[in-house]
């Protein structure tokens, strides 16, 4: 399902990114319940740093939250809003490519909201986010609505299924399609297979 590629620009990006978003998409309603304090995150396709800016007060000090995006422009204000709220030692930004993350480290949880249907190649991202995914982590995907039907959704869930990741969730998210993956543990990797974690 490789695709052309075809990115949300930065001045879009002030649209649906503002201080209302937060009563949309509170990212402690989101992700609470899997995160903690003192974990790497990956916030893929970071945009603004919305997501960035939360998971990083989520993390704490103690934490790390990788803000990747394809655009330096992206990056260079998600720096600024870093610097604002005290997290620029928190929050590291990374510009990749749109076939490769190009990144040497591991997460404990990876975010990638809105940004799955911009992708040329989902099997493909799905193959390098698993890579980079810590056995028992955690990966929220979320596609807007607007931009993506259903049948297709259903066919990015199928594309992440075919890297060994488990389907553990299906939250309810406002304007999206949302789905919960989770990378098995080691010794429980059949058992997780067969059954899964479907809550």
């Amino acid at each position: 399902m490789i695709r052309d590629l075809k990115v949300c620009p930065v001045w879009m990006a002030y649209i649906f990114d503002n201080p209302i978003r937060k009563y949309l998409h509170d990212p402690k309603e989101l992700f609470g319940k899997y995160i903690e304090v003192g974990m790497s995150v990956l916030d893929m396709g970071c945009g603004l740093g919305h997501f960035s800016l939360g998971l990083a007060d989520m993390v704490g000090l103690e934490g790390k939250v990788y803000a990747v995006d394809l655009q330096q422009d992206m990056l260079d204000q998600v720096k600024k809003r870093a610097l604002r709220k005290g997290f620029n030692k928190v929050i590291l930004t990374h510009k990749c490519s749109s076939n490769n993350i190009d990144l040497d480290h591991s997460f404990e949880f990876i975010n990638c909201f809105w940004m799955i249907h911009e992708t040329p190649d989902p099997l493909l991202l799905f193959h390098r986010l698993s890579e980079l995914m810590q056995p028992g982590g955690h990966l929220f995907l979320a596609d807007p609505k607007v931009h993506v039907a259903k049948r297709d959704f259903e066919k990015i869930v199928a594309s992440a299924l075919r890297q060994d990741l488990i389907l553990y969730a299906r939250p309810q998210v406002k304007l999206s399609y949302a789905a919960v993956f989770k990378k098995p543990l080691q010794d429980n990797l059949e058992m997780e297979t067969r059954y899964g974690f479907i809550q």
